[in-house]
């Protein structure tokens, strides 16, 4: 039978060596230990290592000629051999009694030959090792390794069969733990139950009458809050948003060039000055005119001999209309100015052609098309823009449709259109700690002739805006909010009053004060039945009981 061979070290504890037995592979250990025994000479430490024997299933041998560890090796039934080739048995009082002078094996310095399985005649050195069954009972090993003491009373058993019980110190030391553990939390636990937890929320109700403020304000992009003035700071954002659609153009339109030439112009009469035509000048030939490009200055007549030189310049000119039908050889024209006529070169450069545009009638149909384009979901977008703590002004909310842009323009040839429409958004809104602040100080000052008044609610909540309206700095708004006044009561006054009292104490002396009606306490955990004498664990809460 193999076994495993577990050299103890000098400075190996109880702990260490129980595992290494555990950690074994084989079923048969054989514990070797040092000269100097160290943590085996302990009866206690020998039926631990019996007991994790046992319990890991393993068959343990103590490898010792000492006579202190095999007396210690019986009481726990722990097989002995003097060597590991020798047959492992019980103790009995006479193996005991002999040492022939042999100290305790060194498993360190003994040979490994001498741990090397030996095959006998009767077969190897494992094959030798008994099992527990067959070792000498432990009660006749106690008896004689522990003759009577004459004179003293023997000994009683501890246990049954004559076996010591040991205790298990892992589960006393994880009960150790436990148990005090829970000591620490519930210690923990009634510092902070005691000290820290008890709170008390005092609710007074309070007897108040309705305050009104009802002003018209301005609100201005930027600056401070003013009563005085009527003028509050505001936010105003501002969002464009597109819609584009395209389209294929229908209208159809006659697209050319106009024909060009020289227009030579002569004065009809006899003329002392000379005389300037004007561009744009007509001379027409039947159904076609051409209009001159430039001013042109035709001289005085001139007197030669015989002979009148009436004088004459010439002019460029262009058709009036497109088309190829201008383009005419030369002949004489009629001018549109009285006294004076014109003879054209040869008019060419004429050409006419029918193209697809963009026409109005395009783009009044895409309009209605299109109908409303402004997006209702923009208004949510402007809003988180604003951010939470802000009071939005709801009359300010206004789209604005711009023209629409058409690309290519309207009249211009095109095979694709767009129509752009731009929708601007605006909206107002107002800083909750602006607006807060200024319906204060508004009340305050409707009631600076009252000391004895407090405001317990300025009708933040439930204001109102009308009759919106922009303006060149900002825009102007009517508010109206419906606040509470009511009898001066200080939170801090009282707090220093009802700290450290019970329920009933706190109750008869705040009602006795005018103006409270009712008076509540609230304390927290379910366990707190007085008031904390700590002011910053007291809650003061108003609530409003309005007179007719």
């Amino acid at each position: 039978m193999n076994k495993d061979i577990i050299y103890i070290d000098v400075d190996d504890d109880i702990t260490a060596i129980i595992g290494k037995i555990r950690s074994a592979k084989e079923k048969v250990v054989a514990l070797v230990p040092p000269k100097r025994v160290g943590v085996l000479q302990s009866a206690v430490n020998m039926r631990l290592l019996a007991r994790a024997s046992k319990q890991s299933q393993k068959r343990l041998v103590l490898i010792t000629s000492n006579s202190s560890l095999i007396a210690l090796a019986a009481s726990a039934q722990i097989p002995v051999a003097k060597t590991l080739q020798s047959k492992p048995e019980l103790a009995e009082v006479s193996a005991l009694q002999v040492d022939n002078g042999e100290e305790v094996i060194d498993g360190g310095e003994l040979p490994i030959g001498m741990y090397a399985p030996t095959d006998t005649e009767h077969g190897s050195a494992e094959d030798s090792l008994p099992s527990f069954d067959t070792v000498a009972p432990a009660a006749a090993v106690a008896k004689k390794a522990h003759p009577p003491v004459p004179g003293r009373a023997p000994a009683k058993p501890k246990a049954k069969g004559g076996r010591m019980s040991v205790p298990n110190f892992n589960t006393f030391r994880k009960k150790l733990f436990l148990f005090g553990g829970l000591g620490v939390l519930l210690l923990g636990f009634m510092v902070w139950a005691i000290f820290f937890a008890p709170r008390a929320r005092v609710v007074i109700t309070a007897q108040t009458t309705p305050e009104v403020v009802n002003q018209m304000v301005r609100l201005t992009d930027g600056g401070n809050v003013d009563v005085e003035e009527r003028s509050l700071p505001a936010l105003f954002v501002q969002k464009k948003d597109a819609t584009t659609k395209e389209i294929t153009p229908t209208g159809q339109k006659e697209v050319g060039e106009r024909a060009t030439g020289t227009m030579t112009i002569t004065r009809n009469g006899v003329s002392d000055q000379a005389t300037t035509i004007p561009a744009g000048t007509g001379f027409s030939s039947g159904d076609y005119t051409f209009l001159t490009t430039e001013a042109v200055t035709v001289p005085r007549s001139n007197i030669i001999g015989t002979r009148i030189d009436n004088g004459s310049a010439t002019a460029s000119v262009q058709a009036a209309e497109i088309g190829p039908e201008y383009n005419l050889n030369a002949r004489s024209y009629t001018s549109s100015v009285s006294g004076f006529s014109g003879r054209g070169s040869a008019m060419q450069g004429g050409t006419k052609r029918q193209v697809t545009v963009v026409s109005e009638q395009d783009v009044a149909n895409v309009m209605d098309s299109m109908g409303n384009t402004t997006k209702p979901e923009m208004k949510d977008t402007l809003k988180k823009e604003l951010g939470r703590n802000v009071t939005i002004v709801e009359e300010s909310y206004s789209t604005e449709a711009a023209s629409p842009t058409v690309t290519p323009a309207v009249g211009q040839e095109a095979t694709k259109a767009t129509i752009s429409v731009e929708v601007t958004y605006t909206l107002a809104g107002i800083s909750n700690n602006d607006l807060d602040r200024y319906l204060d100080l508004a009340m305050k000052q409707q009631l600076s002739d009252d000391a004895e008044q407090r405001i317990y609610d300025n009708g933040l909540k439930e204001i109102v805006f009308a009759q919106y309206e922009k303006t060149d700095n900002g825009a102007s708004v009517q508010i109206t909010a419906n606040g509470q006044t009511g009898p001066k009561i200080e939170d801090d006054a009282v707090t220093q009053q009802v700290k450290g009292k019970r329920y009933g104490e706190v109750q008869a002396q705040l009602e006795s004060v005018e103006g409270i009606s009712n008076v509540d306490v609230k304390f927290w955990p379910f366990w707190v039945r007085t008031v904390p004498n700590d002011t910053d664990r007291i809650t003061i809460e108003f609530q409003l009981n309005e007179k007719n």
